[in-house]
């Protein structure tokens, strides 16, 4: 780190395995949030313009950071599991969850539209669990795996 800006590093523990600078540059005030790793994917968020932008990065492939997110979140601690991602988006009074694999296809969606005040979000493989309020006021946690709907 040059001091001045701050960066993320991963390392392939072994002999003379040096350190890779996953991303760089950024204020030091809380540009960037606490890294996540699963397998070889890591996702980060930075802060930009009026909130976060979310990124991810796939080690051992020579790939550059992919920015996941279009418009900034609230959210400064995306979730990653293999390479399904979830971050919250929208308002804070009502925040939504939104999730993207990584991939030819890869689509941002909406994880669940009945559940108010999304919450919590956690992601192994392509299950999804969140806390939320449905429309019968009190909170529920809900799971989903997208191409399956929402159960509670």
């Amino acid at each position: 780190m040059d001091g001045v800006g701050y960066e993320v590093f991963t390392r392939k523990m072994g002999i003379d395995r040096a350190p890779v600078i996953v991303a760089a540059g950024g204020a030091w005030e809380s540009s960037y949030q606490p890294p996540r790793v699963s397998g070889n994917r890591i996702v980060w968020a930075m802060k930009e313009d009026a909130g976060y932008r979310v990124y991810t990065r796939k080690m051992g492939v020579d790939s550059a950071a992919i920015q996941v997110t279009e418009d900034p979140s609230f959210d400064p601690q995306p979730r990653v599991s293999a390479d399904r991602i979830v971050w919250l988006a929208g308002s804070q009074t009502d925040p939504r969850l939104f999730t993207r694999k990584m991939g030819a296809d890869a689509v941002a969606a909406i994880v669940d539209v009945d559940s108010k005040n999304q919450q919590f979000p956690a992601v192994s493989g392509d299950r999804i669990v969140w806390s939320g309020v449905p429309d019968v006021g009190t909170w529920q946690v809900f799971t989903a795996v997208p191409s399956h709907g929402t159960e509670r």
